[in-house]
């Protein structure tokens, strides 16, 4: 499965350059955020930073997952309330140690709009620190698989992504005849 995540960025961001390559963000909720750490350690250098949201990683699967992300210094923001019920807080602490002086945690207590702490954790991250947080990620660009730093700023990547979108629409209508 991770093969073919990788596969199907490289080709969005290199050959229909439809992103940015530095500037490739994974995030996940719960079970995806348990995927956005194995992913990210499984793929190293794909990704310009990661945000792992009530993440759960147990056993030999945390320190190989540390240690690869630690030794490509990937920026990590993660987000766990302390009290959830399906995955350990003190666990989430101890991953975020482990990934050493490139990640971060935020903590919340309690739930948000009578949810439970687990449930809560999107709007944690997305709504209450999603301005924060976007702020973060741009500030993160990877070195591009060519070598060279990215310099594409917001504004350009997303005049890019017009771009080629409304390419993609001209060619759908030409061979459909429209």
């Amino acid at each position: 499965m991770s093969d073919a995540l990788a596969a199907l960025v490289r080709h969005l961001t290199l050959d229909v350059n439809l992103a940015d390559p530095g500037r490739v963000f994974l995030a996940g909720v719960s079970m995806g955020g348990h995927g956005c750490y194995e992913l990210a350690a499984q793929q190293p250098g794909l990704f310009s930073a990661l945000v792992p949201v009530a993440a759960h990683l147990e056993g030999p699967a945390v320190q190989e997952v540390a240690r690869v992300l630690r030794s490509w210094g990937l920026p990590t923001w993660a987000f766990h309330g302390v009290g959830d019920c399906c995955c350990c807080y003190e666990d989430a602490v101890e991953l975020v140690r482990s990934l050493g002086g490139s990640a971060g945690l935020t903590t919340y207590w309690g739930g948000r709009d009578g949810q439970s702490v687990h449930s809560s954790a999107s709007a944690v991250a997305f709504v209450e620190h999603g301005s924060q947080l976007l702020a973060w990620l741009l500030k993160q660009p990877r070195t591009c698989p060519s070598g060279r730093s990215s310099a594409t700023t917001p504004a350009q990547a997303s005049q890019v992504y017009a771009r080629r979108t409304r390419e993609w629409h001209e060619e759908s209508w030409q061979r459909q005849g429209w």
